[in-house]
């Protein structure tokens, strides 16, 4: 498994920015590496039809242990096919039967043959760490084994705990004793990800902080029973219950267990997977024994004297058609859920809520994790002559000056982040000449017109024109024909006001869960009548006006939203802030694509955004569906082609450069899926440009990653122990040759804030890391509706809601379900057919705010 860096990248011409305050250090989660140049790794392959990642590690480490004398240091193993020796043994190996008779799980002996494919020593990395040359693909084989090398200590130790005290996979070790249940019979446990970084002249062991999860411990009913009343959202259910399922959940229960490992409770046996669940139950499966048809439950009663206590649930089938009752099987402690089958929303969340941790406890961790993992002194590092410095590496840092904000009257700086829009004027309010409510949830009219009022209010003082008339509430049933509730509502709405055409903005009022009714409004405003549609919750909505007072947050963010949606501009960065984008006319577009959730037969959706401001603040967008997970924007040529020619006729044609902002790929595709994308656009520009396109900067910004930076000194930090907003690393720690920096740019809320690492790809406008730093650090700033930096770039992120929204494009829920036996091709096409385009009034507003 090869390591996720790139061959391509903008070469760094300087060690990083300087606009801003005076440098100062942080703390980083890495760890300096330093290396014998004696180094030396021996890349094996392992030829054979591969495994469970568990199993191959069992293999390669029965086999290590059964020809010691070969294995001599033992080598390190990825789980997969490669196995990485600090000495030379041969060019082939094979061993016929790893096991042998005794230690053998089936009847098939399983055999390992290994080819030595190359040679590779640390001076493969001089030029790169050097930053004189980009890396080179002996370069990632070697950073690939040092990723194997410097883990494998720890997943030895603590990754095959046998009583289930902990867990890994190829890549993290996980901690039982760091755990909480997350419902479903699922827990999340807290672990470390290990990775070997490049950095400025060495190698660095970052450790993240990651959770896992895991498979709940115990009788394989009770397991069942958890994930019964999780899919249910019960209260209580019992066993009685799990002999009654319906078909969908029978077959969502399956796909739950299949894999799962399992021990028999009557008597000893060795873990065996779950194939299925049986459609009989104990008492009606029957087999043949003795010439005799006798059922499950009759034979464990014959055989073992075991009377089931639930004959009436169903079994589990096993490899070879090997059938047990539910009640006789126990789940093997520590497996991890499988990614395919994804979790609840409230599983996500109850994850999420204990992922975070505030900064002095996450870096705690760190801390103690380098130390009990023993990544400095065990057997594979210490063998293959690798140091690694137990003290935490802090790095040199500097601080950006935040941009200043421009309103209509006013000029606003932030502070660590934040700033107030009360007592402000927006800098494009808009007009609302006809407005209502409808209300979803069963809110009394006389309260929601008590909010609008308020509300009119709020975005009055904001300068905003709002009607002074009382506006048109009307109540609907949410099981109701909404997209004719509203239509007439609309109709009823404009009549209200002697308009002669939809009205411009319509209030829903929802309860907090109705995802039906709300894909319903926003497929009749967004997509079928371009009428902006705001949704309001219901209970949020009373706590509101229970303390409601003139220019209160909730009813300022409200109406932020509805500015832009009716194509206002709510702030601007000052020019002085964005010299970049004033030097010469600018479009700034930002891109992100979508994929369907684990297990889903849905499609990948990418979306583009692109400014058709002056300023940058406002965007068009365009949206198009693909194969499923299919990175690349396949359509990119043509959507940027339609996102130019809706730029203003004044200022689109003088366009003179572009800043492609790209969300969603990781280093190991930057190469394949930047090379594509930067073609497509180039070959876009040249058709509307002729023989003078604008020149092209495309940066990948990134936040899977696993870096974290902590003040040093609290001066530099704010009240939640975070780095400062603004806070950016550019050298030590980042990328030798590459340009590429961490930008912190959101204030802290919970947790510990993760910075987004910027990569810049292709640049032919010459732009300084001074440049990309302060212009991506100001369009956090402007992201419409909140009054804080965010931790993206705004149209980065409006990509995002953009492709995030595709569901609404589709007239029914049907036409997002697939045939699974349709090929890749046939179901693009089926929802290339169904996709219902914004609607023309949408195409310059931004709709998703």
């Amino acid at each position: 498994m090869a390591l996720e860096l790139s061959t391509v990248g903008v070469r760094r011409t300087q060690n990083g920015g300087s606009r801003g305050r005076n440098g100062f250090r942080v703390i980083t989660n890495n760890f300096a590496i330093t290396l014998d140049k004696a180094s030396v790794f021996y890349h094996y392959d392992e030829i054979e039809p591969v495994q469970t990642v568990r199993r191959n590690f069992q293999v390669i480490e029965r086999l290590q242990l059964k020809h010691s004398d070969k294995f001599n240091p033992r080598g390190a193993y990825d789980g997969r096919k490669n196995l990485y020796m600090s000495h030379h043994f041969g060019d082939h190996f094979t061993e016929d039967d790893v096991f042998g008779n005794e230690e053998r799980q089936s009847n098939n002996p399983i055999s390992v043959r290994l080819v030595c494919v190359n040679t590779i020593n640390s001076s493969v990395l001089d030029s790169y760490l050097s930053g004189q040359t980009n890396i080179t693909p002996d370069g990632i084989n070697y950073l690939t084994a040092m990723n194997i090398v410097t883990r494998m200590g720890a997943i030895m130790k603590f990754g095959r705990a046998a009583d289930g005290s902990a867990t890994s996979n190829s890549k993290s070790i996980y901690l039982h004793r760091d755990s909480v249940d997350i419902g479903g019979g699922l827990e999340a446990w807290r672990g470390y990800r290990p990775s070997v970084r490049p950095g400025f002249g060495c190698l660095y062991l970052n450790l993240g902080v990651t959770v896992g999860v895991v498979y709940q411990a115990g009788d394989l009913i009770s397991l069942c029973l958890q994930w019964l009343k999780a899919e249910r959202g019960a209260h209580h259910v019992n066993v009685a219950d799990l002999a009654h399922l319906d078909t969908p959940t029978f077959g969502k229960l399956n796909k739950f267990l299949r894999h799962l490992k399992v021990i028999t409770n009557h008597r000893k046996s060795a873990p065996n997977a779950i194939h299925k669940l049986t459609q009989k139950n104990a008492d009606s499966y029957t087999f043949e024994k003795d010439g005799q048809l006798v059922s499950i439950s009759q034979y464990y009663s014959t055989t073992y004297g075991k009377r089931l206590r639930y004959p009436n649930l169903p079994c589990v089938v096993f490899a070879r058609d090997i059938v047990l009752p539910l009640e006789l099987l126990d789940v093997v402690p520590g497996q991890l859920l499988q990614k395919s089958k994804g979790v609840k929303p409230d599983q996500t969340r109850k994850m999420m809520d204990f992922a975070k941790q505030n900064p002095d406890v996450r870096l705690r961790n760190v801390k103690n994790g380098f130390s009990e993992l023993n990544f400095e002194d065990n057997d594979y590092t210490r063998n293959s002559k690798i140091s690694i410095d137990p003290r935490i590496h802090s790095t040199e840092a500097h601080m950006l000056q935040a941009p200043r904000l421009q309103y209509r009257n006013s000029r606003v700086d932030p502070l660590e982040g934040k700033w107030n829009v009360t007592k402000q004027t927006l800098f494009g309010p808009k007009t609302v000449r006809a407005w209502g409510a409808a209300i979803f949830d069963g809110s009394r009219p006389a309260e929601v017109a008590d909010f609008m009022r308020a509300l009119a209010r709020d975005m009055a003082a904001l300068g905003m024109t709002v009607p002074t008339k009382e506006a048109p509430i009307t109540s609907f049933a949410p099981e109701g024909d909404t997209p004719k509730n509203l239509f007439d509502f609309a109709r009823a709405v404009s009549n209200n006001w002697h308009l002669g055409e939809a009205p411009d903005l319509i209030i829903c009022v929802l309860p907090e869960r109705a995802d039906a009714v709300r894909n319903d409004i926003k497929r009749f405003g967004d997509i079928a009548h371009g009428i902006a549609t705001q949704i309001v919750v219901g209970r949020k909505m009373k706590d509101n006006m229970r303390r409601d007072r003139p220019g209160n947050q909730y009813n300022n963010n409200v109406a932020l939203k509805i500015n832009s949606k009716l194509g206002g501009e709510n702030w601007v960065a000052h020019a002085d802030s964005v010299a970049l984008l004033k030097r010469a006319p600018t479009l700034v577009m930002g891109a992100d694509v979508s994929h369907p959730a684990p297990g889903s037969t849905g499609p990948s959706v990418a979306a583009v955004v692109c400014s058709v401001s002056g300023p940058c603040t406002q965007y068009t967008a365009e949206c198009r569906v693909q194969d499923a997970r299919e990175e690349t924007i396949i359509d990119l040529a043509e959507m940027v082609k339609t996102l130019i020619y809706r730029t203003p006729q004044s200022w689109g044609p003088n366009i003179k450069q572009i800043l492609f902002f790209r969300d969603g790929l990781s280093e190991g595709q930057f190469d394949a899926v930047m090379g594509y994308e930067r073609d497509a656009i180039k070959a876009s520009l040249m058709e509307i440009y002729r023989g003078s396109p604008p020149k092209l900067t495309y940066i990948v910004v990134g936040k899977r990653h696993h870096m974290r930076m902590f003040p040093e000194n609290p001066r530099h930090g704010d009240k939640s122990g975070n780095c400062k907003s603004g806070t950016v690393v550019d050298t030590e720690v980042c990328n030798p040759y590459m340009q590429d920096y961490y930008l912190l740019s959101h204030a802290g809320l919970l947790g510990t804030s993760r910075p987004s690492h910027y990569s810049v790809l292709h640049d032919e406008n010459g732009l300084s890391a001074e440049q990309l730093q302060s212009t991506s650090y100001a369009l956090c700033h402007i992201y419409a509706r909140a009054t804080r930096s965010v931790s993206i770039p705004a149209p980065v992120y409006y990509a995002d809601k953009v492709a995030s929204r595709f569901a609404f494009h589709f007239a029914e829920q049907g036409d997002l379900e697939v045939d699974s036996t349709m090929s890749e091709e046939q179901k693009t096409e089926h929802f290339k057919s169904r996709f219902k385009a914004i609607h023309q009034r949408n195409l310059t507003r931004m709709y998703w705010m």
